[in-house]
């Protein structure tokens, strides 16, 4: 398993840990159908990555930026909730089990609809995640 691998694994059990969420999902970029899907749900994606050897190097190490975004869609619910319930969760550990020097919330999108009466909300929560692994290991 690579280090973001295991970063993943632990964002997923991180937001799974929120009761009020029915389901979470990683990096599926197709998008469900929401008349079946149960409501609310989170999907957590890759985004994108910078070396940041330079700023944090450690000797035989590589060191990396990497964007996750964590999206909620839910209806007839205040997106502001979640927005505080995924904060809260993620901070209670910076480290994703030691797997990371640090993750933290850099930015937000929306909410925004995706009905035409404006009652299923989505929020995107973007994290930064530093973390670092041996040279030509990932």
């Amino acid at each position: 398993m690579t280090t973001r691998q295991k970063i993943l694994a632990n964002i997923k059990t991180t937001i799974d840990g929120i009761d009020r969420l029915r389901s979470v999902i990683v990096n599926r970029f197709n998008l469900p159908d929401f008349n079946i899907s149960p409501l609310p749900i989170a999907f957590i994606f890759s985004g994108d990555e910078k070396d940041a050897t330079d700023q944090v190097g450690v000797i035989n190490y590589e060191s990396w930026i990497w964007e996750v975004v964590i999206l909620v869609w839910c209806q007839d619910e205040d997106s502001e909730d979640y927005i505080g319930l995924i904060h809260n969760a993620m901070a209670a550990d910076e480290t994703r089990g030691g797997n990371a020097l640090e993750s933290k919330r850099i930015g937000a999108l929306g909410p925004y609809s995706a009905d035409s009466e404006g009652s299923m909300i989505g929020v995107e929560l973007v994290y930064g995640v530093q973390y670092r692994h041996q040279y030509g290991i990932s």
